[in-house]
């Protein structure tokens, strides 16, 4: 997915006169083990959108997509061109979001190569096809926190890893059949003309749209005497057909419609857990899971396979040598009562531990259920040196009250099982865990847990250590972790090089900076907004800003740049779209902010290679 530089496309550069038409040599965004074989690239700091972009744009063969949400319209265009030179593109969804804010699935219209499904989840409640899966001629895999929305891809923080590993591909090419089995099961048994199952242009029973969308059997399928609150969905967490309810009734018992049984049985004859093995052949079965099996790379699909179980048990690894050990985590909430157990657990012994929560869900009165277990360890933020509290709650002001840390992964060290990477699209929830269909990974791999831990480090320094390099538990921080981690270093700009398998690595290395702009005179459908940057030599490029409804008026970019070089920048707009109609290098029909061309903002970036957010701007005032 990423390759080690890139040049702006002269399609999109657009130059100030006074200024030379070479183009700036910037980073590829995100990076790469030294193999290649996993890239990963993070939201805000490398703007995810592009990365993913390049990956739809790359396919020769076939696209398949498993999504909660997609509104990102350039994919869309990009999705429609590949439709045009014969690749084929499945595309599945979550049934209720698919209906709502899905806007390129709805946007597609109908093509021949293209499928369309809607992925009903009946296992009550508020069950949820979470996943962000993307998989590519059957070669390369993305998936990891984000959505594919702007707010996944710009503006939140975020994850998105991508890899070429054939075991990790199979194994999520599998779950993506799963998925299609099952709404093309529930498609042809509950839709009015199953020959248009597929086309996104279906007409569904409207008893099984109820319970598609609410998690709730309609009262119109059950029988006198049992009402929809006693049957919130219908199968359990493995899609078998659920047995006995309160007052001992039983489903069975209680339908009049014959096709749910029906459904039940198909849709519990396909499910599978993650090594292949039929639920049905081996019901009593749950897999266990062992952290020291061996296994480099492991891929579990809740609710069927053990997610839960393998968060805890990684987290305890750490218990056998606390005082050599760590856990560094990002997540969005913690509210299952197993892994905030657990946690308190490796707080009391001493585990080193760093935690980061959102604070919109922190807040959140629906989101306090292991409050109290987890405010024992300590919450902080803006933190003035060595501080004991492991839970940082910081706000993303970046796009206003919706931007938030999405993320859900953690880099655990201890000695018995070395640096590994917890990643995935489960929330740490006793949801995510026992009732959405998601996808959870541990990879033991040296380079890529540094990539993430390096990350990590980077959300430290901009919302722990309020950006102050020489903040003493910064500098201790870091110096733990590169002792634990020596590629870490190397990612962060302190030393050159690090070994990796015997061979040395050389990482690229460059500060991000978050430049958020509010105020600014445009209508985001007729208008771009760019920031023109300068490094030190002189040259210069334009780079686009983002902006979508639920970033309160805000426009976004991140803009990498050299360790510690002082980046100078202006913004301006111009009619949207002009640079893709631009024919030879010129001026656009542009209007500056304060000033004209000169006069420009600088910004000094960090010594080490995190991202530096330095304020937010505001159009036309210095």
């Amino acid at each position: 997915m990423l390759s080690k530089k890139f040049t702006i496309s002269t399609a999109v550069m657009v130059f100030a006169a006074s200024l030379s038409v070479q183009a700036w040599q910037l980073p590829q965004a995100g990076s790469c083990t030294p193999n290649d074989e996993f890239c990963a690239s993070f939201a805000p700091s490398d703007m995810p959108l592009h990365d993913v972009a390049r990956a739809l744009k790359s396919a020769k063969k076939s696209i398949r997509i498993a999504i909660y949400n997609m509104d990102a319209l350039e994919f869309a265009d990009i999705l429609k061109e590949r439709l045009d030179q014969g690749v084929s593109v499945e595309f599945l969804v979550d049934y209720k979001l698919s209906a709502s804010s899905n806007i390129v699935f709805r946007s597609l219209g109908e093509h021949r190569g293209l499928k369309r499904l809607r992925i009903p989840v009946l296992r009550g409640a508020n069950p949820q096809m979470h996943n962000k899966i993307i998989i590519v001629d059957g070669e390369k895999l993305l998936f990891g926190s984000a959505n594919f929305t702007y707010s996944g891809l710009v503006a939140n923080y975020e994850n998105v890893m991508s890899t070429t590993n054939p075991l990790m591909i199979k194994k999520f090419s599998e779950e993506l059949d799963e998925l299609k089995n099952v709404a093309e099961i529930s498609c042809k048994i509950f839709t009015q003309d199953p020959s248009k199952c597929g086309t996104a242009q279906e007409k569904w029973d409207s008893s099984f749209h109820t319970i598609a969308s609410t998690g709730k059997l309609a009262a119109s399928v059950l029988k006198e005497g049992c009402t929809p609150d006693e049957f919130r969905g219908f199968l359990d967490p493995r899609n078998q057909l659920l047995k006995g309810f309160r007052g001992g009734k039983d489903l069975k018992d209680c339908l009049s419609d014959d096709r749910y049984l029906k459904l039940a049985e198909q849709l519990g004859s396909v499910e599978k857990y993650a090594d292949g093995s039929r639920v049905r052949d081996v019901r009593a079965y749950r897999p266990d899971y062992n952290p020291l099996s061996g296994e480099k790379i492991r891929v579990l699909f809740s609710p069927e396979d053990p997610v839960e179980a393998a968060i805890v048990k990684e987290l305890e690894l750490t218990l056998k040598n606390p005082s050599e050990s760590f856990a560094y985590l990002s997540v969005n909430f913690i509210t299952n009562k197993s892994i905030a157990a657990t946690l308190l657990k490796l707080h009391e012994a001493g585990v080193r531990m760093r935690i980061f929560l959102d604070k919109g869900r922190v807040e959140d009165p629906m989101f306090q259920s292991q409050m109290p277990t987890l405010s024992k360890l300590g919450i902080g933020g803006g933190e003035s040196g060595i501080s004991k509290n492991a839970i940082t709650v910081f706000t993303n002001e970046l796009t206003g009250p919706y931007g938030c840390n999405h993320n859900k992964m953690g880099v655990v060290y201890s000695p018995q099982g070395g640096l590994r990477l917890l990643n995935g699209s489960a929330n740490w929830s006793g949801g995510a865990m026992n009732n959405n269909d998601e996808n959870f990974t541990v990879v033991q791999d040296d380079a890529l847990a540094s990539i993430y831990l390096k990350e990590i480090v980077s959300q430290l320094y901009t919302y722990r250590y309020m950006q102050q390099e020489q903040n003493p538990g910064f500098v201790d921080d870091v110096k733990v972790l590169t002792s634990k981690a020596p590629c870490l270093g190397a990612l962060l700009g302190k030393t050159k090089s690090c070994k990796v398998n015997g061979k040395d690595w050389f990482p690229e290395t460059y500060a991000n900076v978050a430049l958020s702009l509010e105020g600014v005179p445009a209508d985001a459908r007729t208008d771009s907004v760019w920031v023109r940057v300068a490094n030190a030599r002189g040259n210069g490029v334009s780079l686009p800003l983002f902006t979508h409804e639920v970033f309160n008026g805000r426009w976004l970019v991140a803009v990498p740049v050299p360790l510690g070089e002082t980046l100078q920048f202006k913004f301006y707009k111009s009619a949207r779209r002009y640079f893709a109609k631009l024919i030879n290098l010129g001026l656009p029909n542009e209007s500056w902010e304060y000033g004209g061309i000169g006069n420009d903002r600088t910004v000094v970036a960090p010594n080490l290679s995190v991202q530096a957010i330095k304020g937010r701007y505001t159009w036309g005032k210095p």
